[in-house]
């Protein structure tokens, strides 16, 4: 019996390794993503603190007490990305057109004041939009000089799949400028 257990636990052991793995190879820029998303929160949080709007202060403080609903929102967008065979769903969930449709879903389930569901969901929904404000910014979207763009020109040749370097290589860079201590990570089920 002993064997046994060794052996599943060494199994679910590679498979937990090999699963991480695999989602670093599929899945890129969950650094780059919330990093905007936390600029975005202390710059709407410090706007709000500067102005008489009401309604400003209070979302400004249902985002900060909504950190771990906000950071997963924030990678939502992707979540279907080489997986499930669902590029295509993930692919609507980047873009305004669903942006419009959640908040239109939620005006009608939810009135002032919020219950805590409410709450999560306004925070979900900020970290989505943070989401596309990264990919629009960040993959040079309508913008031919944007970021990733303009570094493809001119590191790269316009040559070459800088893409997915640059996606790669900008949690990295992101790791190395900033302690990145804001992402909350909870592994309880």
């Amino acid at each position: 019996m002993f064997v046994f257990k060794l052996i599943y636990r060494l199994k679910l052991y590679y498979l937990l390794v090999l699963s991480i793995f695999i989602s670093y190879v599929s899945s890129c820029g969950p650094a780059v993503h919330n990093e905007v998303a936390e600029r975005a929160r202390v710059w709407f949080d410090a706007l709000s603190a500067d102005t008489d709007s009401a309604d400003n202060i209070l979302f400004s403080g249902i985002i900060n007490e909504n950190l771990s609903p906000l950071q997963t929102g924030v990678l939502f967008p992707d979540w279907g990305y080489g997986c499930l065979n669902s590029d295509n769903e993930a692919e609507v969930a980047h873009w305004t057109p669903f942006l419009e449709t959640a908040i239109t879903l939620f005006n009608t389930k939810y009135k002032k004041p919020y219950d805590e569901d409410a709450k999560i969901i306004i925070s979900f929904i900020y970290g989505i939009a943070a989401h596309q404000v990264a990919d629009e910014s960040w993959h040079s979207i309508h913008m031919p000089d944007g970021f990733m763009n303009m570094i493809g020109k001119v590191e790269f040749n316009n040559t070459g799949d800088y893409h997915n370097i640059l996606d790669i290589g900008g949690d990295f860079f992101m790791k190395t400028i900033n302690n990145l201590d804001y992402i909350k990570v909870s592994l309880s089920l």
